[in-house]
């Protein structure tokens, strides 16, 4: 598999994440174009997605796509849009809830079946927020860690973008 080959979806690409990960697709009822503008697509030429800074701007270009562009919280752009912006978020703070993290625009609901399973893996450890444990975890955690885990969620990430964005991820912006 080639560099080309995790950027630009195919359709057989397409059949596969929706069969990797049908809990995150379940929500969405056509891979059409969305009607809004993706202002966060195509990503620039330097993302790094073993990087969290390139997450967290992500993330917060997602955030502001769905509250400037999308609005209507019930569409289809919306649900797909949220469950990428959790995917984004997640990959920059992919300790989340522990740890610390910034504050993401509460009109972005903890919801969506991603962030379900994201807060059911994570609450399997039996780690509380306020856990001294966290301090150790988050010390211990070598850089080869956050990079699989990254990898995974850039997977995660690349086949729920495909859904409503069949191109390729990086582009000139």
């Amino acid at each position: 598999m080639s560099v080309k080959d995790l950027q630009y979806p195919s359709e057989v690409t397409i059949t596969a994440c929706i069969l990797r990960y049908p809990r995150a697709h379940s929500n969405f009822q056509t891979s059409e174009t969305p009607k809004c503008n993706l202002t966060f697509l195509p990503l620039p030429l330097d993302f790094d997605f073993i990087q969290g800074g390139d997450w967290v701007a992500l993330a917060k270009c997602i955030q502001d796509w769905l509250l400037k562009v999308v609005l209507d919280t019930h569409s289809q752009e919306w649900l797909w849009g949220h469950e990428v912006f959790w995917i984004a978020f997640i990959a920059a703070y992919p300790l989340f809830p522990l740890g610390s993290w910034l504050m993401w625009d509460l009109k972005i609901l903890l919801e969506g079946s991603f962030m379900q399973s994201w807060m059911d893996r994570m609450s399997v450890d039996g780690l509380e927020a306020d856990s001294k444990d966290v301090v150790s975890l988050t010390e211990g955690l070598l850089a080869e860690a956050l990079g699989n885990i990254r990898a995974d969620l850039w997977e995660e990430f690349r086949c729920t973008v495909s859904l409503f964005y069949p191109h390729e991820l990086t582009g000139n912006i």
